[in-house]
Order: structure tokens, then sequence, then C-alpha cells
């Protein structure tokens, strides 16, 4: 997904590239502003969150976010590239995470300010299926 421009500035602004099944079962790739500029992976099994890695970045126009999944081992890796793709940044490791029939998810929102928020312009969102 292409971020054109999202400029974050206060506590749980974020836009997010997910997989998802539901609720309780997803993985996302983000870029946030938690106690500073960072971009942020993480994940959800039943109604338990848990981030898998957090890598500071001020980053604010052309951002990638971009989910591999592995449809034989159920592994998912996040990663994100200020560079146009570049080069790619790993947000952790890759998860295990079985999700049947996967959605698309793109999420804007949380914020912890009640008179900032920041315009996300998204670009682009593309899927591509590995033969």
């Amino acid at each position: 997904m292409k971020v054109a421009a999202f400029p974050p500035n206060a506590n749980w602004q974020t836009a997010c590239l997910g997989a998802y099944q539901n609720d309780d079962l997803y993985v996302v790739a983000c870029r946030d502003y938690v106690d500073g500029q960072i971009f942020e992976a993480w994940h959800e099994t039943a109604a338990s969150p848990a981030a898998l890695a957090q890598v500071p970045g001020s980053d604010t126009i052309s951002i990638l976010l971009r989910l591999d999944r592995n449809p034989s081992t159920e592994a998912i890796g996040a990663f994100f590239s200020v560079n146009d793709g570049a080069s790619w940044t790993a947000l952790g490791a890759s998860i295990v995470k079985s999700l049947a029939n996967p959605r698309l998810a793109i999420f804007i929102g949380a914020n912890g300010s009640t008179s900032s928020f920041p315009t996300a312009d998204i670009n682009w969102v593309e899927i591509v299926a590995n033969p």
C-alpha cells in the first residue's frame, strides 16, 4: 500500500495495512505515532494484541507498507519502504498466523488527540498472488 502522505503527531494516530480474518485474528503493518514517530507491526489472536516490532521513522510522504504471506506455511511478514520500494525494512520476524479466507484491511484512525486529525492520503493498494 502506498501512503502518499500521513503526518501523525499525537498518540495512536495510525495508518495500517492488514491481513484480516476478524477483529480477533489479523496482522498489520503501520505508520504510527506511539510516544514518537514509528513504523510498527502487530497482530492479534483471541483478543490478545501483541507488537511484533517498532522501528523509529519520521517519514510522512511516499511510504510503502507491505505484508507477505506464504500460503503453505501461513507465515506473514511485515515490511516498510521509504524509497519507493528500492529497499525494504522488515518489521520483526514473520509470524505464523492461520487466516481462513483473509481479507485486505486498511485502517486509518485511533486518535489520542481531540484537536489534531491528520489526513491519510492513500495512493494505491495492490494484491499480488504468486502462481
